[in-house]
């Protein structure tokens, strides 16, 4: 449980959107393990420590029966070296995961792995894998492992594997090796919400409430704003007259919600605040009594 919530994060929220879908995933950096070859600058130890997190993280999904089977470069993702497996539409147990192409977990390690060994042209993994690239990434692990013997043991069966589309990936014995244990990260649990402990125990009312302030952080009441109403006064025949209109109070027209300015007199963007978002320079997001969620602002 304590590696799935380091390596595997929790999909929170999915959505459509012009170009397609799009997905929140609560743990997931946005760095992506095509650039750890030269892009991201990582030292050559801190590469080591990405290839531990990357057997690490496979380990724990076959530990429980399932496999990724969609482990191209930008589906697994890094934040400081923080690394995570995303998109799992594909999940399957082992038995009915997939032998070959880049859809097989362990081709994953090869073709990752010579990327994180920056290892030669001839060794990166190839589509469909051959031996003269098998023996040439076998060759550039003996140096990035320093030859440790128990890791060029298991690595060879996973490559093996790999050219015969065995059914075994052969995880297990890479995960245990002493290279990966060497340099995998420390073991934590990497599951960033605070104050959520007892969330198992949570009235609807405090979950909805959690939820509000996920998706509408520091939103307040419109209409208890200072700058809600704009009071102009001004001399006419000798008499003081006050004019006071409110922000958004538009003939025709309702807003849920505005992205308002502090200045006195500042006229507010009507409507325009998106949930989570507030846009240009305004100082900050607020619900009118028409939106949903009115009461949860504070």
């Amino acid at each position: 449980m304590a590696m799935h919530e380091q390596y595997l994060p929790t999909c929170t929220e999915v959505g459509s959107h012009k170009m397609g879908a799009y997905y929140v995933m609560h743990a997931a950096g946005t760095d992506m393990i095509k650039d750890t070859g030269s892009v991201l600058g990582y030292s050559k130890d801190e590469k080591k420590e990405v290839f531990g997190a990357l057997v690490s993280a496979m380990y724990a999904l076959h530990a429980v029966d399932l496999t990724h089977n969609d482990l191209h470069g930008t589906n697994i993702v890094l934040k400081d070296r923080q690394l995570a497996f995303i998109d799992f539409g594909s999940l399957k147990t082992l038995a009915a995961s997939w032998k070959r192409d880049y859809k097989r977990d362990s081709n994953a390690i090869w073709r990752w792995g010579a990327v994180l060994g920056d290892c030669p042209v001839e060794a990166q993994w190839p589509n469909p894998p051959h031996q003269k690239a098998a023996d040439a990434f076998l060759a550039c692990m003996k140096t990035f492992s320093g030859n440790e013997p128990t890791f060029m043991a298991a690595i060879k069966k996973v490559v093996d594997g790999d050219l015969k589309e065995d059914k075994d990936h052969h995880i297990e014995g890479v995960f245990k090796s002493q290279f990966v244990q060497n340099n995998a990260p420390k073991r934590k649990s990497y599951y960033p919400w605070k104050g959520t402990g007892d969330c198992l125990n949570w009235p609807k009312d405090k979950w909805a409430k959690f939820e509000f302030d996920e998706k509408f952080p520091k939103y307040t009441k419109c209409d208890t704003l200072s700058t809600y109403r704009i009071i102009k006064k001004k001399e006419k025949k000798g008499k003081e007259v006050v004019t006071e209109t409110l922000q958004c109070d538009i003939p025709g027209q309702s807003f849920a919600s505005a992205c308002y300015k502090n200045t006195p007199g500042a006229v507010w963007a009507c409507g325009g605040c998106g949930a989570g978002t507030v846009g240009g320079d305004a100082d900050g997001g607020c619900l009118f009594p028409s939106h949903p969620e009115y009461k949860y602002a504070k």
